[in-house]
């Protein structure tokens, strides 16, 4: 936050003018606030990110794009069967 506060939920929903209930809907939005809240703050600026940890983001955003691939197939499929069976 650009007041340079502890980041919180509650402080970041009010800066970004959304209920609270809207980051915790969210799940991938609230554990990022979670990580940049437990990111140790280096001279008014966040700590260098290490490699591991870009290494295991990228990890979790591969398999969840996976996920998402194959969830969209799956409701192509539906959709098409269903649009089959209508004509």
């Amino acid at each position: 936050m650009k007041s340079g506060g502890d980041i919180t939920v509650s402080g970041l929903a009010r800066s970004a003018r959304v209920d609270r209930t809207f980051l915790y809907r969210h799940p991938d939005l609230l554990e990022r606030v979670h990580v940049a809240a437990s990111t140790p703050v280096e001279n008014g600026r966040m700590a260098a990110v290490s490699r591991a940890s870009l290494q295991a983001d990228l990890a979790n955003a591969l398999e969840a794009n996976k996920r998402l691939t194959a969830r969209v197939r799956q409701l192509e499929t539906r959709l098409s069967t269903q649009l089959g069976e209508g004509v």
